[in-house]
């Protein structure tokens, strides 16, 4: 029998120990290239990490967001003190997120409705106010930002937990489950095809290939395939589509080419955080839609063969 530590016992503790790992590596290399003062970014995906842990294995795995969040501050240069500040707001916003999301009672995690994103959404936007007010308040304490830079800073925390928050925790959702049917031989040309093509394209339009002969492209291009996504293989095609723009996004931001590379410093960032939230709003509710009705039309027609 395995052996229990209040209500851990030894794989729990060995996620817990996951997942502050991976949201300490994840946070210093968020700080370390997307934070244009070191600490505040509006990118913020280890928010989306910690929400979707908690919301699949219970709160809890709160010790691993608040070590991995210590640990990534640390690593980035701030104190341990200021760091342990920032980690308890971390904690504090992905448990008022989980608590937002089951207090109703509708909300379900494999988000099989549209009204579950939109849940999801509207939870992070209030459950991020936790994290930026006490972040930010911490690096006004201690003298790192003025008071002049308070209310931008704010903002720019906010935006940058809201959008971790959307953009990882349904991925992380909803590829729990893999989708097989994707390889069978009626559909692998078709997978290839449109994820394929997503990838080249986003190369193009984020990382500026074939740029000396398609010249520059706009990112409105990668709507096609967020449509196309979500129409033939929904909540996961949207979401893989949405994974690849973000990791297309970001490296050209980092390497200053293509859509995004070419703005300078924030407003590269702004733009990039803009696009995104559309972007997956879009994407995720069109494949939510989709998933229902054909859900919809499958209870019927088994209605329908029991009659």
């Amino acid at each position: 029998m395995l052996k229990r530590l209040g209500e851990y016992h030894w794989p729990s503790l060995f996620r817990l120990a996951g997942l502050a790992l991976l949201y300490a590596l994840l946070a210093k290399s968020v700080l370390g290239f997307f934070a244009a003062n070191g600490v505040v970014s509006i990118l913020w995906p280890p928010s989306g990490l910690a929400l979707a842990s908690l919301l699949l294995g219970g709160k809890k795995y709160w010790p691993g967001v608040y070590i991995g969040a210590l640990a990534g501050n640390a690593l980035a240069g701030s104190s341990v003190a200021v760091s342990g500040f920032i980690a308890t707001g971390n904690v504090l916003e992905a448990l008022a997120g989980v608590w937002l999301l089951k207090r109703s009672g509708r909300f379900d995690a494999a988000l099989t409705q549209p009204d579950h994103f939109l849940q999801m959404a509207l939870a992070a936007a209030a459950s991020a106010l936790a994290g930026a007010v006490i972040g930010v308040s911490t690096l006004f304490v201690s003298g790192f930002l003025p008071v002049e830079a308070v209310s931008q800073n704010l903002l720019d925390w906010w935006q940058g937990d809201v959008l971790g928050m959307i953009l990882i925790a349904p991925l992380m959702l909803v590829w729990r489950q893999i989708p097989f049917d994707w390889f069978t031989r009626k559909r692998i040309l078709e997978t290839a095809a449109c994820f394929g093509l997503a990838f080249l394209v986003g190369q193009a339009v984020f990382l500026g290939w074939f740029s000396d002969v398609l010249g520059r492209m706009l990112g409105y291009w990668m709507f096609l395939f967020f449509v196309w996504a979500a129409v033939r293989f929904g909540r996961h095609g949207a979401l893989l589509i949405m994974a690849m723009t973000m990791v297309q996004g970001l490296l050209g931001l980092v390497w200053r080419v293509g859509f995004f590379g070419s703005y300078i410093g924030q407003a590269g960032l702004l733009n990039f955080w803009f696009y995104m939230l559309v972007l997956s709003v879009v994407g995720m509710s069109l494949a939510l839609f989709i998933y229902q009705r054909n859900r919809a039309e499958q209870s019927l027609s088994a209605s329908e063969e029991k009659l």
